[in-house]
Parts: structure tokens; C-alpha cells; sequence
């Protein structure tokens, strides 16, 4: 992986990341009786073609595309934490090779695409099951994808602030959370607050 900003073409690292998330997901499926929701090979064939024409930011536009929508995916077909992290791995590819190329914006889609974030918050209960019980008994008990507010309303109650972070990446808790107890919480005010403040106002009992 280059070291800094480049202005050569990203095909190299393009290819290699394309390949490991691809593998990645038919490895994972392959595991399964679910097949694969996408189509994988017309996305290669499609990149092949954006690369041909040295379209980087459609290329980035397309990866990033298939990367949320697989995360969906893992998140509703409850997909190992083991492949879980193979996906967070190869996500972490990508970042890094959008941070060295002058072609391509310069965000972590860990945090900013909702597909990513709910992938997040999954993997995170998943890997530490125990800590998480509620949470993964919504996930366990919810068809598709649970809604955010169900998320936020366990994770509040069972003391979870981590995952309130998590949230909060794409979607405005404090804002919810000043609906629900009437508070006056400021935007992006971390989870370990929010909780400490409904518990010592009487709000909430832990």
C-alpha cells in the first residue's frame, strides 16, 4: 500500500482490494444455503470497464455501493463473526487505499455509509455476545435489519454506550434521546454522558 498521496493510478490496489472483498463474500456464502444477493461477476465486469476508462471516482462510487449493500446483507443473514471480520478487514483495505490516492474522497464508509454503521453495531454485539445480551436477542428476533430506535432504547437502558456511538454516526441520538426524556442533550454528545445524565436526573434506573 503507498505511503502517501499519489498521483499514479490506483489500478494495482483497486484490483487487489476488489479481489479480496470478492473472495471474501463468495468464501462466506459458500458456508451457507443462502445464495449470493449480488451479482459479483457484472460488478467485476462493470469495474473492469470504469477502470479501462481511468474512472476512478465511478469506480469508487461502485465499490462503496457493494460494500453497503453487503453489509445489509451480512447483517440480515446473520453472518458469522468470523466472516465478519474477513468483511472488516477488506473494508479497512479500501479506506486505506482511498486515503492515498488523490482520486477518491477522503471518508471512513465505516462511518458514514448506514449499511457500514449497522454492520458495525452487529459486529460489535456478535463479537462480545455476552457483554450484549439484549442486543443480540433484537437482532436474533428481528427479520432484516432492527430499527435504530430499537437499538438506541436497549442500548440506553442495559447501559451500552459504546453502541450509542456507533449510532450516532448516522443517526442524531441525542436528538431522540431529547425527545424521549426531554432533555437538552448537545449533538454528538458521547454515550457514556448521555447515560450518566439520564441516570443521576432520575430518568433512567441501571
Amino acid at each position: 500500500m503507498p505511503e502517501c498521496i499519489s498521483n499514479e493510478a490506483p489500478d494495482k490496489h483497486i484490483e487487489e482490494v476488489w479481489y479480496g472483498l470478492k473472495t471474501a463474500i463468495q468464501n462466506t456464502y459458500s458456508g451457507t444455503n443462502i445464495p449470493i444477493p449480488i451479482d459479483l461477476e457484472d460488478v467485476s465486469s462493470h469495474l473492469n470497464i470504469l477502470q479501462s476508462n481511468q474512472n476512478y471516482q465511478e469506480i469508487e462510487k461502485q465499490i462503496v455501493i457493494t460494500i453497503g449493500q453487503i453489509c445489509r446483507f451480512y447483517v440480515e443473514h446473520r453472518m458469522s463473526v468470523y466472516n465478519c471480520h474477513i468483511l472488516d478487514v477488506q473494508i479497512k483495505r479500501w479506506n486505506k487505499v482511498t486515503e492515498k490516492y488523490k482520486f477518491f474522497e477522503k471518508q471512513d464508509i465505516r462511518n458514514v455509509i448506514e449499511n457500514c454503521v449497522f454492520f458495525y453495531i452487529y459486529f460489535k454485539v456478535f463479537e462480545n455476545y455476552k457483554k450484549y445480551t439484549a442486543l443480540v436477542e433484537l437482532f436474533n428476533n428481528t427479520d432484516n435489519m432492527p430499527q435504530i430506535n430499537k437499538i438506541i432504547d436497549i442500548s440506553v437502558k442495559y447501559n451500552y454506550p459504546t453502541i450509542l456511538d456507533k449510532a450516532n454516526n448516522f443517526f442524531c441520538v441525542s436528538t431522540y434521546i431529547n425527545n424521549k426524556y426531554e432533555t437538552k442533550f448537545f449533538k454528538n454528545t458521547n454515550g457514556n454522558k448521555l447515560i450518566s445524565h439520564l441516570v443521576s436526573k432520575k430518568l433512567l434506573n441501571l
